[in-house]
C-alpha cells in the first residue's frame, strides 16, 4: 500500500470538505445562497433585477397611498361643499313661496350669498402637502363654456313644443339670465276690424331677468297671438298683408346684451297654461393646471393619473343665485309697455322666474358636484386596486428573488453536517496514516539497530 499517495488523496479530500464546510457555514450565517458574484454570477444578476423591481413596487405603493390620502382630503372638502349646496337648495325652496315677506326673502338672500362665498373659501384654501386641491390647478379639464338648459318646454295640443328648440339662438358671452314663457289666457276675438281674422287672441307672457347688476330690471313683454297660428296681432295690420311670426329676443332694457332668441310654435286655446323655461350658467373659470401623475413602481412609464376639477361657486354655477324680490314700480319704469296696474303681476312673474332659476341652478350645482365626487371616488378605487396589484406583484417578485438568492436552510444544514462528518473522518484517517507511518519508521530503525 502506497501510504504517501493515499495520504495525499485524503488531504485533498479534506481540503474540498473544508471548503464545503466553510461555504455551508457562510450560507447558514447569512441566510444567502449567493453572497458574492463568484457564488452564482447569472443568479446574482437575475436576483438583483428582481429585488430592484420589488423595491420599486414598494415605493410605488407608498406613493399610491399618498395619492389616496390626497383624494380623501379633497373628498372631505367636497362633502362640506355638498352640505352647503343642500342648505342652499333648502333656502331657494323656502324662498319660492308667496308667503314670504320682502324682509324674509332678504334674509334668505343674505345667507345664500354667504354660502356662495364659503364655497369659494373652501375651494381656494383646502391643501395637501402645499398643493391646492379644489381650485382647478390639479385638473387637465378645460373650462366648460357658458351653457343653457331647458328644464321645461311643454308639448302643445298639436304635438309640437311651445318653443321650437331648433330655432334657439344662444349668446355665450351674455350675462347669466333666465327666460320664462307662458300662455296666459284666451282673450277672445280681436277688436272688430275688416283686417282681423276671427281667430281668438291668446296672450303670451315673456319674462327675462338676470342676477347680474349690469342687466338691470327684468324685462316683461305681453304678446298677443292669433289662436291656431304663431302670428302676432298688431292693431291695424292685417296678417294677410304682413306676417309677423311670434319670435323674440331676450335682452336687457337697452338691447345691448342679447341672451338668446326664440320662435314660438302655433298655439291654440287648448294650450292655455303651457309654459317654457330657459336658464344659463356662466363659463367656468379657466383651469390652467394639470392632473397629478403617480408612478406605481411597476416600471418605466407606469403612471396613474389623478385629476380633481375645480369647484368654486362659478364652476358650479351658483356664483350668483338671486331670489325674486323685485319692486313692481321699478319693473314698470323699466318696461314702457307696462302700466302701473301691470306692476304687481309683472313683479310676481319676475319673482317666480328668478326663484325657479335659483332652484334649477342649485340643482345643477348638486349634480355637477356629485359627478366630480363620483370621479374622485372612482380614482380612489382605481388607486386601491393598483396598490393591491402592486402588493401581489411585489410578493411574487420577492419570492422569485428569494428562490434564487436565499439559502435552502434544510439543504445547507444537511450539507454542513455531512461536511463535518467527512472532515472528522478525514482527520481520523490522516491521523491513522501518520501513526502507521511512525510505526513503520520505528520498526525500520529498530531493525537497523539490531543489525
Amino acid at each position: 500500500m502506497d501510504v504517501l499517495r493515499f495520504g495525499d488523496k485524503v488531504a485533498l479530500g479534506l481540503n474540498r470538505t473544508a471548503t464545503d464546510l466553510s461555504q455551508a457555514t457562510q450560507r447558514l450565517a447569512s441566510g444567502l445562497r449567493i453572497s458574492s458574484a463568484a457564488d452564482d454570477p447569472s443568479g446574482l444578476a437575475v436576483s438583483q433585477r428582481l429585488l430592484a423591481q420589488a423595491n420599486g413596487l414598494q415605493t410605488g405603493q407608498q406613493s399610491i397611498q399618498s395619492a389616496i390620502d390626497l383624494l380623501q382630503t379633497a373628498e372631505g372638502g367636497l362633502q362640506t361643499i355638498s352640505d352647503i349646496l343642500l342648505r342652499m337648495r333648502s333656502l331657494v325652496v323656502e324662498a319660492n313661496s308667496s308667503l314670504n315677506s320682502p324682509q324674509q326673502t332678504g334674509y334668505l338672500q343674505q345667507e345664500l350669498n354667504q354660502l356662495s362665498q364659503e364655497i369659494d373659501t373652501i375651494s381656494g384654501n383646502i391643501q395637501f402637502n402645499g398643493r391646492h386641491l379644489l381650485d382647478g390647478s390639479l385638473s387637465a379639464e378645460t373650462a366648460s363654456p357658458a351653457q343653457y338648459f331647458i328644464p321645461r318646454n311643454d308639448t302643445l295640443s298639436s304635438g309640437q313644443q311651445l318653443i321650437d328648440p331648433t330655432t334657439i339662438g344662444f349668446n355665450p358671452t351674455s350675462v347669466q339670465a333666465e327666460v320664462g314663457v307662458k300662455v296666459l289666457a284666451d282673450l277672445g276675438p280681436p277688436p272688430p276690424d275688416p283686417l282681423n281674422p276671427s281667430n281668438d287672441l291668446l296672450q303670451v307672457e315673456i319674462t327675462v331677468s338676470s342676477a347680474d347688476p349690469s342687466f338691470g330690471a327684468p324685462q316683461i313683454e305681453y304678446m298677443k297671438i292669433f289662436a291656431g297660428t304663431n302670428i302676432v296681432y298688431v292693431p291695424g295690420l292685417s296678417p294677410d298683408i304682413f306676417l309677423l311670426p311670434a319670435s323674440f329676443t331676450a335682452a336687457n332694457q337697452s338691447g345691448t346684451d342679447n341672451v338668446a332668441s326664440f320662435n314660438i310654435n302655433p298655439i291654440s286655446q287648448a294650450d292655455v297654461g303651457k309654459s317654457f323655461f330657459f336658464y344659463t350658467v356662466p363659463q367656468q373659470d379657466a383651469q390652467s393646471g394639470h392632473g397629478l401623475e403617480v408612478n406605481d413602481g411597476g416600471g418605466e412609464g407606469h403612471i396613474v393619473s389623478v385629476d380633481i376639477p375645480g369647484v368654486n361657486a362659478r364652476d358650479l354655477g351658483v356664483s350668483a343665485v338671486l331670489l325674486g324680490a323685485f319692486d313692481p314700480t321699478a319693473i314698470v319704469n323699466a318696461n314702457p309697455n307696462l302700466s302701473p296696474s301691470d306692476g304687481p303681476a309683472a313683479a310676481g312673474a319676475a319673482d317666480f322666474a328668478a326663484n325657479q332659476a335659483a332652484e334649477y341652478r342649485v340643482d345643477y350645482a348638486i349634480q355637477r358636484l356629485a359627478s366630480i365626487r363620483a370621479k374622485i371616488g372612482a380614482q380612489q378605487v382605481s388607486l386601491q386596486d393598483d396598490a393591491s396589484n402592486d402588493s401581489v406583484q411585489q410578493t411574487a417578485t420577492v419570492a422569485a428573488a428569494s428562490s434564487i438568492r436565499d439559502a435552502n436552510i434544510g439543504r445547507e444544514i444537511v450539507g454542513f453536517t455531512r461536511a463535518q462528518v467527512l472532515l472528522q473522518v478525514g482527520m481520523g484517517t490522516l491521523h491513522s496514516l501518520f501513526m502507521d507511518s511512525q510505526q513503520v519508521v520505528h520498526l525500520v530503525q529498530k531493525s537497523f539497530s539490531a543489525a
